[in-house]
């Protein structure tokens, strides 16, 4: 009975977390995106629109894309820039997505 309980715990944790997923667009204006710095939680989506004229590149080189695409992301910072336009560390046209741990239950919950 007991593994029971803690097995639908922690689908019922998979079921809220899921249900809190937020979807994000990050978009080109100009030579800029916007908002060119985002903080999501984890399970989120961030869709980046991004074109030929200004290929998204992650600074550490393991994902590009020259359509709009919904790139690999890991907790913690994943910045980024525009291949043309922009360079590793946040030059020119870049920015920064920020992954943290999603939240499964509010501050105070006992």
């Amino acid at each position: 009975m007991i593994r029971i309980a803690i097995a639908l715990t922690f689908v019922l944790a998979a079921l809220a977390r899921d249900a809190r997923a937020a979807s994000h667009t990050i978009v080109i204006v100009d030579f800029s995106y916007e908002p060119p710095n985002l903080v999501v939680q984890e399970g989120d989506t961030v869709t980046i629109e991004a074109t030929g004229f200004h290929p998204l590149l992650l600074d550490d080189g393991s994902f590009s894309c020259t359509a709009n695409c919904m790139p690999p992301l890991r907790p913690g910072p994943n910045p980024y820039h525009c291949a043309n336009h922009g360079a590793p560390g946040g030059s020119g046209m870049a920015g920064t997505i920020v992954v943290t741990p999603a939240v499964l239950f509010a501050d105070g919950f006992e």
